[in-house]
């Protein structure tokens, strides 16, 4: 597909906007497959960053759209705070606004709230080329519907990203990771359901599967505390490099295909019986936002199709086929508000239904 000149103003965004008369947004390209065969031209958004405002005593910072989410953290950490929704892909450069459209979540949505508790205000591109603001930048404004939220996951398909708006957190202290072994796929189950209601308060809970392992984070690392999680659970104390791997994707093969599947505790088992044997097939389970991440051979059309049938919807971030399976359509009240914001059909639909 043709790439747009990149605008680096919000003036400039604008006028690109009313001059193409189709086109997508596009973020730094970490999640590929959210664009796979769309046919008009890409946008992308890499010319506008930086930080706009911060206010560390509120909490909240706003930016634009194409700034990495490593320089956000790198500023933010100097004031001990953090991003809640834990993103995904910030070492490959993932960008603020293509992590929002995308709304990706990395482990700690778990305890922490994700990107759709994070959004506060958004500046964006509507269908017609104008430039309109909604939501707001202070936390305690609640006022009207709340159109932010509208465009966390909308993959660019409502209006041009072009400056967010979000709530911060205090900088979790150091971690501490508990490595805890199952013996069987329902043993893995039950004790993911037991952490998540423990209150030890893990702050993350996650699985591979193959390792026979649990891995969970815990951010008040009082040795008192360790010692009650050990006994209250078993396993062993290990570092922390999972964690890294996991936002990293490290686990993933680079040249698989990448589905996300929502998937709550009742159904994991179901889809674990689904998956088993298939050859080649790696699979992340993951207590935030209730998913599974998959990382399935280029080749490997049949367990997608598997999916499909038995009811379980998925997401593409990475790969050449459908970007969507299996998600439900847009509600009315989404339908509506799409048409407002974008009667001209300029973004192609969002790719479910």
């Amino acid at each position: 597909m043709s790439l747009l000149p990149a605008p680096t103003s919000l003036e400039d965004l604008a006028e690109q906007v009313r001059a193409t008369p189709r086109l997508l947004p596009v973020g730094a390209g970490t999640k590929p497959g959210l664009t796979a065969g769309v046919d008009c031209p890409r946008l992308p958004l890499t010319g506008l960053r930086g930080i706009t405002a911060y206010d560390p005593a509120d909490f909240t910072l706003t930016a634009l759209a194409g700034t990495p989410l490593a320089g956000i953290n790198a500023t933010i950490r100097a004031h001990h705070q953090a991003l809640p929704f834990d993103p995904l892909f910030v070492e490959s450069g993932a960008t603020l606004g293509g992590t929002v459209a995308a709304n990706v979540n990395g482990p700690g949505r778990f305890a922490r709230g994700g990107l759709r508790d994070s959004v506060l205000g958004v500046t964006f591109i509507d269908g017609h080329g104008e430039r309109l603001t909604v939501g707001s930048r202070v936390v305690k404004n609640v006022a009207g519907f709340d159109l932010p939220k509208f465009f966390v996951g909308s993959l660019g398909r409502h209006g041009v990203l072009a400056e967010l708006t979000l709530k911060l957190c205090p900088l979790p202290p150091t971690p501490v990771t508990l490595r805890l072994s199952v013996a069987t796929e329902v043993e893995l189950v039950e004790t993911m359901a037991r952490l998540a209601a423990s209150p030890a308060e893990p702050d993350a809970i996650d699985a591979r599967l193959g390792d026979g392992s649990i891995h969970v984070r815990f951010v008040h690392g009082e040795s008192a505390r360790q010692a009650a999680l050990i006994t209250a659970f078993g396993g062993e104390i290990v570092d922390n490099t999972f964690w890294s791997e996991t936002t990293r994707f490290a686990w993933a093969s680079p040249g698989d295909v990448w589905l996300k599947v929502p998937v709550g505790l009742a159904r994991v088992g179901e889809l674990l019986a689904l998956i088993r044997d298939r050859e080649g097939v790696q699979v992340h389970l993951t207590a935030a936002g209730a998913a599974a991440w998959l990382s399935l051979p280029t080749q490997d059309t049949s367990t997608r199709q598997a999916l499909t049938a038995a009811g379980f919807p998925s997401l593409q971030w990475r790969g050449s086929g459908p970007i969507t399976a299996g998600l439900p359509p847009l509600s009315p009240v989404e339908q509506r508000v799409a048409a407002v914001l974008d009667p001209v059909n300029r973004f192609p639909p969002l790719p479910c239904g």
